[in-house]
C-alpha cells in the first residue's frame, strides 16, 4: 500500500505534494503500523543501512565534503548528511520524491545504520504552513496509534541568535520514535552563512533513542 501527499502553491501543485508525502510513506504493513520501521522515505527505513544505497567510499567522500565532516551539533555522537539538488547530487541515490534526503549517522559505525531520515522540499515558511495543516489530517489517519504532539513555533536551536524559527507537529511511537511535520523558517542571514540552507517542510523519522539523544544532548 502506497501513501502520497504533496505540497504546493496552486491546487494541482497542493495535490501533488500532498501525493508525494504519503507516496514517500510507503507503508509496508496492510494496517496501521505500530513499528516506525514499517514507514520509508525515498525507499529507506529506519535500522536500515546506507551501505544498502551507496558504496562505504562515497559516504567517505561525502563526508569529506561537509563543514566539520557533518559534525554540526554540539555533541559529537551523530553527523548529518544530505543528498540532493541544494546540497551534493549523488547519481546512485536517486530521490524521486524529494529536492533533498538527510540521514543521520553514528560516529564511528562501520555498518551505517540509519537513526534518523528526513525528506525536504523547499518551500517559504508562509506556504509550509498553509500545506501542515492539509497533510497533518492524513498523517493523523497513518499515524492513528501514535501520541500527537502538536506545539507551538519556537527558536530553531541551531541558530544560536534565536530568530530562525519552526513549527512542527509529531507522532510518539510505544519505543519512543517519532515521525514529524516540520516547517522552518530561516533568516536570510543563516540562508547567506550556511551553504545549502533554505526554507523547507520535511518529513522526518527518528528512532527512540536518537530521539533522547536531540532532546538531551544535541544542543547544549
Amino acid at each position: 500500500m502506497h501513501i502520497s501527499t504533496k505540497f504546493m502553491l496552486d491546487s494541482w501543485s497542493m495535490k501533488k505534494l500532498l501525493a508525494t508525502i504519503i507516496l514517500s510513506l510507503y507503508f509496508i504493513t496492510p494496517s496501521h503500523a505500530d513499528d516506525i520501521r514499517d514507514f520509508q522515505i525515498e525507499g529507506m527505513s529506519l535500522g536500515d543501512s546506507l551501505l544498502d544505497k551507496i558504496s562505504e567510499q562515497e559516504i567517505k567522500n561525502i563526508q569529506n565534503r561537509f563543514p566539520k565532516k557533518g559534525y554540526i551539533y554540539d555533541s559529537n555522537e551523530y553527523y548529518s548528511l544530505t543528498f540532493g539538488k541544494n546540497y551534493i547530487n549523488l547519481p546512485s541515490l536517486k530521490l524521486s520524491q524529494y529536492d533533498d534526503f538527510q540521514v543521520h549517522l553514528k560516529r564511528d559505525d562501520e555498518k551505517y545504520i540509519l537513526p534518523a531520515i528526513s525528506g525536504i522540499t523547499k518551500m517559504s515558511y508562509k506556504n509550509c504552513m498553509a500545506e501542515m495543516k492539509i497533510i497533518e489530517k492524513e498523517l493523523d489517519n497513518l499515524f492513528k496509534n501514535t501520541e500527537k504532539i502538536k506545539r507551538a513555533t519556537v527558536k530553531h536551536p541551531y541558530d544560536k541568535t534565536g530568530e530562525s524559527i519552526a513549527s512542527d507537529v509529531t507522532y510518539i511511537f510505544t519505543d519512543g520514535a517519532s515521525a514529524a511535520l516540520v516547517c522552518t523558517d530561516w533568516t536570510d542571514e543563516m540562508i547567506k552563512k550556511h551553504k545549502g540552507i533554505y526554507d523547507h517542510l520535511r518529513l522526518k523519522l527518528l528512532t527512540g533513542k536518537f530521539n533522547k539523544w536531540m532532546r538531551t544532548k544535541a544542543y547544549k
